[in-house]
């Protein structure tokens, strides 16, 4: 066998078994249809669109998500991923934000039991048995969600807010805030205009509607007023498609800079040894299979979309989104290559570490999700820098243990190695599924136990209007099992072509002979800044004061949640729970644009409604290495209409 090699990953059966796909492209087909992938100015995300997924974008209070997958609740987390079939429940201190894109969102109140039965733009739809809901529509009523409950369906009519409850014994209300409504049933429906309510008791079949006084304004309206202005930065802004959830967050974290090589520029403030895909963990998610779930409160857009790349003239880690003319690019549960280390049994079967490394501008972007990654050979004994760019870039790279990371090991400021650190001739390069089978942990998204609880049996007891819930979602157990056995179908595999030797690399490409850190062990990493990702904003996750776990460093105490901004009127009771900094007041500086010259951001973050002192100086006098791809033209202005 040679060592310079190429294996498939997973074969025909195994990748059947894993995914339950019907039909497969041959090898050939595959590999030219990644080739021929989205245009590279595109930002590389996938040709192909899989299962529509939400952002949990706000957790305040008592917060828990049932996963279609499993029957245990799990403690919900900001930038949580949502598919259809999960449940979202609230307590008496609950209230949070689920966002569909850009221009769609669904607010839920106190004591909410609602379920995601179908997420799907073209109609989205969710049961609500308990509690109260807001949707909101901006620009229209294309892509609101439908809500159902035991006597009606409620959807928007045009943009607008809609306010729909149910009772504790099963009454429904409808309050049109803004807008239109259409409420419907099994043999009839009606138009409602702004500043209506209505009540309805009794089966969808023939409910009973009465109008009634209009709901006056209370705490939950005041969430979703300021909820709405933090909607509108994402509109301001020309730099980024208003259409990708999160992009709200980036004036707020960061700020917008022109590189003459890739055009406008997102740059986050963080400290200077900052890299990305270091706060957070990695989750199963079914049908994607391995997703990041970031810490910190802007991390949705920057990791599902886009790129990033090191700026040596800045010394600092930018993020390049694709462009405006492109609209809402797919969704993608990651941007990195993932790359494995070394020999031995156990969860890895076969591997005992893996790393990642997160794409570079015009990178292409090789699923390890659906049938694409069925037939995705894995590298050995490659020129990684010719691969991925940001392997030798200041911390590009970021390793730890296959066990670690089947567990979902939650990873503060996760060990991310200098150049030169890692001997990358020992690396294997994945292609196609990810070869490590996921465990048990791999299904939360925060160490903590989850403190509102999921009534499932609500939504099986009573019938709603509007359609069924989606098909089943196979169990977590089932999909472990399945990608167990095309990981142990895959390691039999032959080897089928070779590469160039190490020797025909070019001089200055050459990789370090450097002898590889133990990942289990930490290595040689930038050290662990001090405070969560979160505490450099002056805030928590998730609301919480919860002590996270980490494994590269010693235990920490939280900061106590802080507040930002100027705060509603409105006030919870006397018991009220502390709100994480990133919830719902829109800081009250206005965004500036910097101007041409760049100021490097403050490694601490002051809180907004405070002066916020840049350091002065320009740009330094370093230059800046070639362009590896043309630029990006100049993003076009959006046109929302």
């Amino acid at each position: 066998m040679h060592s310079c090699s190429i294996r498939r990953l997973i074969g025909v059966a195994g990748l059947a078994a894993l995914l339950g796909a019907s039909a497969f492209q041959p090898l050939a087909a595959s590999a030219q249809a990644d080739d021929q992938g989205p245009p590279p100015d595109a930002g590389g995300q996938p040709a192909v669109a899989g299962p529509p997924v939400a952002r949990l974008s706000i957790v305040d209070g008592e917060f828990s998500i049932q996963r279609a997958d499993s029957s245990e609740p799990v403690a919900a987390t900001v930038n949580a991923p949502l598919q259809q079939n999960d449940y979202v429940s609230t307590g008496p201190t609950g209230r949070g934000e689920i966002q569909f894109d850009g221009e769609n969102a669904l607010r839920v109140d106190n004591n909410v039991q609602l379920r995601l039965i179908d997420l799907d733009p073209q109609h989205r739809e969710a049961q609500l048995a308990e509690g109260d809901v807001d949707i909101r529509s901006f620009h229209g009523a294309a892509g609101a969600a439908q809500i159902d409950t035991p006597s009606l369906s409620v959807r928007p009519e045009d943009a607008g807010s809609v306010r729909v409850g149910v009772t504790q014994d099963g009454q429904t209300r409808v309050t049109v805030r803004s807008g239109r409504a259409q409420i419907f049933w099994q043999n009839g429906s009606q138009e409602l205009g702004a500043g209506t309510t209505i009540a309805a008791t009794g089966n969808p079949e023939e409910p009973t509607i009465t109008p009634i006084e209009t709901l006056a304004a209370d705490e939950f309206d005041g969430f979703n007023r300021t909820r709405d202005q933090h909607f509108t930065v994402a509109f301001d802004d020309p730099n980024v498609s208003d259409q990708i959830p999160g992009t709200g967050d980036l004036a707020q974290y960061g700020q917008w800079q022109d590189d003459p090589s890739y055009g406008q520029v997102w740059v986050p403030q963080t400290p200077p040894d900052w890299s990305p895909y270091t706060d957070g963990n990695w989750v199963w998610e079914p049908t994607y299979g391995y997703t990041w779930v970031s810490y910190e409160p802007w991390g949705w857009a920057p990791y599902h979309y886009g790129r990033w790349y090191y700026n040596t003239a800045w010394s600092r880690w930018a993020w390049t989104p694709p462009p405006v003319r492109y609209g809402a690019p797919h969704y993608a549960p990651a941007l990195v290559g993932f790359v494995t280390f070394g020999a031995g049994g156990g969860v890895s079967l076969g591997f005992s570490s893996i790393g990642w490394i997160p794409l570079g501008p015009h990178e292409i972007y090789h699923p390890w999700w659906g049938s694409r990654a069925a037939w995705g050979p894995s590298i050995t004994n490659v020129n990684i820098r010719a691969v991925y760019a940001n392997a030798y870039a200041p911390h590009g790279f970021v390793g730890v243990s296959a066990q670690a990371f089947a567990n979902g090991h939650v990873y503060r400021h996760a060990t991310a190695y200098a150049p030169g650190a890692v001997n990358f001739r020992e690396a294997t390069i994945v292609r196609g599924p990810v070869p490590v089978a996921p465990g048990a942990g791999s299904l939360r998204f925060a160490a903590r136990t989850p403190a509102a609880a999921v009534r499932a049996n609500l939504f099986e007891e009573r019938t709603f209007a509007g359609n069924a819930p989606a098909a089943h979602v196979a169990s977590f157990a089932a999909q472990r099992a399945q990608a167990v056995a095309a990981i142990r179908q895959s390691a039999a595999q032959e080897p089928v072509r070779e590469l160039p030797p190490a020797s025909a690399l070019r001089a200055n490409e050459a990789v370090p002979e450097t002898p590889r850190s133990s990942f289990a062990n930490g290595g040689t990493a930038r050290g662990t800044a001090p405070g969560d990702a979160w505490s450099r904003f002056n805030a928590t996750r998730d609301g919480s004061s919860h002590e996270r776990p980490n494994t590269q460093a010693p235990s920490y105490s939280r900061q106590a949640t802080g507040s930002y901004g100027t705060r509603p009127t409105y006030s919870h009771p006397a018991n009220s729970y502390s709100r994480p900094a990133n919830s719902y007041d829109r800081p009250a500086n206005a965004y500036n644009r910097p101007s041409a010259s760049y100021a490097r951001p403050s490694a601490s973050y002051a809180r907004p409604g405070q002066s916020y002192a840049r350091p002065s100086g320009s740009r330094p006098a370093a230059s800046r290495p070639a362009p590896r791809a043309p630029s990006h033209p100049a993003p076009a202005s959006k046109d929302r209409r």
